[in-house]
């Protein structure tokens, strides 16, 4: 049984629990059949801050720098759930030294970036995933199968929204994934890219489209050390940051097929939970 050992970059944040967690859990589930995988090093960049990241994978090794990781011999796969604006550098630096790749949406900030990833590992001969993992539910490969069939006919509109709440409170506080710097395509790269993922798996590659990406909420309060999902109690003598990249998008597309798209996606939908 061959054995995947695995580095989770980012650990201490929300995705990087996920991730952990899977790994932890997927045999149960899936069986050992096909292999398996464990968690040797969790990656986070202040590990003090976190107490109970070493509970989280028992005998993984805590690193503060994702550079340790790619450099370990005993590590087969990074899984990057680092900011997006590190994704395109870790995930090549971990190609060019013979790593596998799981990294989490979006894989660049460039169609030229993500080619550039792709072509790397095919010469190269490695696995590399992005973290798309909306499409793998069962029943949307039933929705593909009787797509492909022809049982409904052929697609000639195509209609999809991702919509949450995470920044739908005015007063939501700032956190990386509203920052330009760190997360440059902001909701679209975020959850945006899930409906990207239908659409390219359902109905087949966007030839066109036009875009309007917008921002609802200009400023938000800055609280440190926040974490994804976490509440807190605003003072009232926070310092303030501006929102730069989209909280919304809404766009029209035309597919290879000739089929349209009408496509809109929000960070700031109240009261909707991850709904699609």
């Amino acid at each position: 049984m061959a054995e995947v050992r695995v580095a989770v970059l980012g650990a201490s944040g929300w995705m990087g629990k996920v991730h952990t967690m899977a790994y932890q859990t997927y045999p149960h589930f899936l069986g050992t059949g096909g292999g398996t995988a464990r968690v040797v090093a969790l990656v986070a960049h202040n590990p003090a801050a976190d107490p109970d990241l070493a509970n989280r994978a028992p005998g993984a090794r805590i690193l503060a720098d994702w550079r340790d990781a790619i450099a370990a011999p005993d590590i087969d796969l990074i899984d990057i759930c680092l900011p997006d604006s590190l994704h395109y550098v870790v995930a090549k630096a971990a190609l060019l030294a013979g790593k596998h790749v799981f990294c989490e949406k979006p894989l660049a900030e460039t169609a030229a970036e993500a080619h550039e990833l792709a072509e790397l590992a095919r010469a190269r001969g490695l696995i590399t995933r992005v973290g798309h993992g909306f499409p793998r539910n069962p029943v949307h490969d039933l929705a593909k199968e009787i797509i492909d069939s022809g049982e409904i006919g052929e697609i000639t509109l195509f209609k999809g929204c991702q919509h949450i709440d995470v920044f739908g409170d005015p007063l939501a506080p700032f956190m990386w994934r509203a920052d330009g710097r760190l997360a440059p395509t902001g909701i679209v790269g975020d959850t945006g890219s899930h409906v990207f993922s239908f659409m390219d798996f359902l109905v087949g590659r966007v030839t066109s489209l036009v875009a309007d990406n917008f921002v609802v909420t200009p400023r938000r309060p800055v609280v440190e050390g926040l974490a994804y999902g976490e509440q807190v109690t605003l003072r009232g003598d926070e310092k303030w940051a501006s929102v730069t990249n989209p909280d919304g998008t809404t766009l029209l597309c035309r597919f290879a097929n000739g089929a349209r798209g009408i496509v809109d996606f929000s960070r700031v939908a109240t009261g909707r939970k991850f709904v699609q």
